[in-house]
């Protein structure tokens, strides 16, 4: 029941806000390591002010997956403001402002069910702020919230700037603590700390750009006295290729290696069950302002020719599709 919780809070603190990751999770899922992608804005708000644009996201999803969102971002007299909507029903205030050094994105979360016998009740809020500095990005982000009874907060710090290390000219650094409190005593509470450095890379070949990451992540979690946490290397090959002017290919490979783990395994993946492997890859469409973005199922690649002629009865995509419009 806490992980429920927790996954629903999670969902309604960070993918209610702002979400257009099509692009970013068909090329590794780190969307720091994309630094002009709009998927930024959650970890570094101050990105509210390079984009004016309405986004519809999860479209094609069922209507009751809350995945579909709808946001705008425009400039109004030199300052950027931005609103956000989606279809989980528990968001009733989201805003985004940018004065065009910084960004400000305030929600509120309140939800009750009031009903004879019903005792459903959300409340809380989220804050983040950013802003570009000379040493680079920092973002910081900040949640309150209760979910029928169940208190949660969460502190993320995020930064990223230029290095001159090895074969990588970027790098970014996070840190977030979460804290979980049922009411319950020791065995409901739950508190969790993330460290997480990562360089990269960007090369241009020509009509691609190749990214190459690596990176260490350490978690450490306390869930009602028990110690749970791992060290992991992770690394990032990824490839954004165009296919024409208005077609555009995307591949990313992600490989996690346990260095150490309160678990007693060091290998691929989380433990012996796991390989740490991850594949994705996606398209994206641009005409002129309009763009359109999937995730693109890997069954379509043992059998294309029956996916675009419709033979085949499964989809093109397991995930929903990001259409923007940026003017």
């Amino acid at each position: 029941m806490k992980n429920v919780t927790k996954i629903l809070t999670a969902v309604v603190l960070c993918a209610a806000l702002f979400a257009s990751d099509q692009r970013v999770s068909a090329l590794g899922g780190n969307a720091a390591l994309w630094p002009g992608d709009e998927a930024n804005i959650p970890s570094f708000p101050g990105a509210i002010n390079d984009h004016t644009l309405v986004q519809i996201s999860g479209v094609g999803t069922d209507a009751v997956d809350p995945t579909e969102r709808a946001t705008i971002l425009f400039d109004k007299d030199g300052t950027t403001w931005g609103f956000s909507y989606n279809n989980e029903g528990e968001d009733w205030f989201n805003v985004m402002w940018g004065n065009g050094d910084m960004g400000l994105s305030v929600s509120m979360l309140s939800s009750e069910n009031g009903a004879t016998g019903q005792t459903y009740e959300a409340s809380g809020m989220r804050l983040g702020w950013g802003q570009t500095m000379g040493f680079g990005d920092v973002g910081v982000t900040y949640s309150s919230t209760e979910v029928n009874g169940v208190d949660n907060t969460s502190l993320g710090l995020n930064w990223r700037g230029d290095v001159g290390f090895w074969v990588f000219d970027s790098m970014t650094a996070s840190y977030s603590m979460d804290s979980e409190d049922a009411g319950t005593g020791a065995a409901g509470e739950e508190d969790s700390t993330t460290l997480e450095a990562t360089a990269f890379t960007h090369m241009d070949a020509g009509g691609a750009d190749v990214l190459f990451a690596m990176g260490v992540k350490n978690y450490s979690e306390d869930d009602g006295g028990v110690d749970d946490g791992y060290m992991h290397l992770n690394s990032t090959v990824a490839v954004e290729a165009n296919m024409t002017d208005w077609a555009t290919f995307r591949i990313g490979a992600t490989y996690a290696y346990q260095l150490s783990g309160e678990n007693d395994w060091t290998g691929p993946g989380a433990d012996q069950a796991g390989n740490g492997w991850n594949l994705a890859t996606g398209l994206g469409f641009n005409w002129g302002g309009f763009s359109a973005d999937y995730t693109i199922a890997q069954d379509f690649f043992n059998d294309p020719v029956s996916q675009i002629t419709g033979y085949d009865g499964g989809t093109l995509t397991s995930h929903g599709v990001t259409l923007t419009y940026s003017f």
